[in-house]
Order: C-alpha cells, then structure tokens, then sequence
C-alpha cells in the first residue's frame, strides 16, 4: 500500500514536471516552485501515510 502512495505521489511530481517544462508563465513558476518544496518536504508530507499518529502542524515546516 505505502508503494502504491509513493508512486502516486512520485508521479503527480513528474507530471507536474513535464506539464510545465519549457513554460515561463508566473502560473508555471509557481508550480515548479510547488514541486520543488514537495519534493524538498517529501518525507514530512508522506509521513502521514505511514504514521497515523503523526501531529498535524506546519510549524515544522517553517509556515
């Protein structure tokens, strides 16, 4: 199941990546940025699927 997640996760990344490579729009920059922090974040925000214990807090994350 966890397998499954990650590619789910891995994948939405990737096509984020090449839906929007190339592109020089401010939407597109945003979104690169977005994949950039997911990728960056990624143990944190996947450790919800596998620790269902987990505090929900972005103080962590520097929000």
């Amino acid at each position: 199941m966890l397998g499954k997640i990650r590619n789910h996760y891995f994948g939405a990344l990737g096509r984020g990546e090449a839906d929007n490579h190339g592109r020089r729009s401010p939407l597109a920059a945003e979104a690169r940025t977005l994949i950039r922090r997911f990728r960056r974040y990624e143990d944190m925000i996947l450790r919800f699927a596998t620790k269902l214990t987990a505090p929900v807090s972005n103080k962590s994350l520097g929000a």
